[in-house]
């Protein structure tokens, strides 16, 4: 009897064809697996850089507002020139206070201490008490106020004892003029 291809099919390699096909599905899960795990990941990443940017969102606001602030060359000249105008209606001024107390601190001794400081920058005046518990070290307190290139016309105006608990003190209030 003739074979033919209606009654018994033949099949040359169908064992190759299946496993090709399941090589394929296989190798496509796996890329789709991957791909997966990689969004994630991304998605991951990418919630992270917008809190971030969100964070960092403040900060971007005030750069702009300060460069927005920063005021260009003839902006400038014109508040020079509105502070010349305000200082010359205020008048002449002395030495600054930051300076001043640099001043004296410098010069006070370490068992010396001031009690009151009054200082007008605008006419220089300045009243200072200090206040001692060796009565020998306020005269070379004294002096070395006196020696100060930033005061001018320095007075002794009292010496009081004071007692202070069981502490006796010895107060020197003092008047000076600022340069």
């Amino acid at each position: 009897m003739a074979e033919s291809s209606f009654v018994a099919p033949s099949r040359r390699w169908p064992g190759w064809v299946a496993a090709c096909v399941w090589a394929i599905a296989v190798g496509g899960g796996a890329v789709t697996a991957l791909s997966l795990a990689e969004a994630h990941r991304q998605t991951g990443r990418a919630e992270k850089a917008e809190a971030h940017i969100a964070a960092l969102q403040p900060t971007l606001v005030a750069a702009e507002r300060a460069s927005g602030s920063i005021p260009t060359e003839v902006e400038i000249r014109q508040l020079a020139a509105d502070i010349s105008r305000l200082n010359a209606l205020a008048g002449t001024r002395h030495l600054d206070l930051a300076p001043l107390l640099d001043a004296l601190e410098g010069a006070l001794p370490a068992s010396v201490w001031a009690q009151s400081l009054t200082y007008d920058v605008e006419r220089g005046t300045l009243a200072l008490s200090l206040l001692s518990r060796d009565e020998a070290t306020l005269p070379g307190a004294l002096t070395a106020i006196e020696a100060l290139d930033a005061l001018e016309d320095v007075i002794l105006e009292r010496q009081v004892r004071r007692q202070d608990g069981q502490d006796s003190l010895v107060q020197y209030d003092i008047r000076a003029v600022a340069r």
